[in-house]
């Protein structure tokens, strides 16, 4: 299967609270020709029940209640696997590095510019 075809069959799930940026997000994915589910928050994407098998998150750090870092961990506790790039609006090297210790594949900070965050979910949907 080529990456191509294998995003084609993955979903991009974009968890952040800021509706602007989602609907962004979104658009800016579907026109690369990927498939995207958006939630509002953690707790909307850990009550969703099945995720699917093939995809990547896209996390935000700074949620209510639930942050990003937070969000990975809990699905980490429920077996899910997806790999996941966080973005946030203020990046700093200890974020990194916990980011890093909790399993995202990336860390990117906002505004996203450019064919980054791009590369960097067709670099996760490459993923075994």
């Amino acid at each position: 299967m080529t990456t191509a075809e294998s995003s084609a069959c993955a979903f991009v799930l974009i968890v952040d609270d800021d509706d602007a940026v989602r609907q962004s997000l979104k658009f800016m994915l579907e026109l690369e020709g990927l498939k995207v589910q958006l939630f509002e928050s953690g707790e909307a994407l850990l009550s969703q029940g099945a995720l699917p098998e093939r995809g990547c998150l896209v996390v935000d750090q700074k949620m209510p209640r639930l942050s990003g870092v937070d969000l990975l961990r809990r699905l980490k506790e429920r077996c899910v696997e997806l790999p996941a790039i966080l973005i946030t609006g203020r990046l700093t090297q200890d974020l990194v590095t916990l980011a890093m210790a909790a399993g995202f594949a990336a860390v990117m900070e906002k505004p996203l510019e450019g064919g980054g965050l791009i590369d960097a979910v067709r670099l996760a949907l490459a993923r075994p």
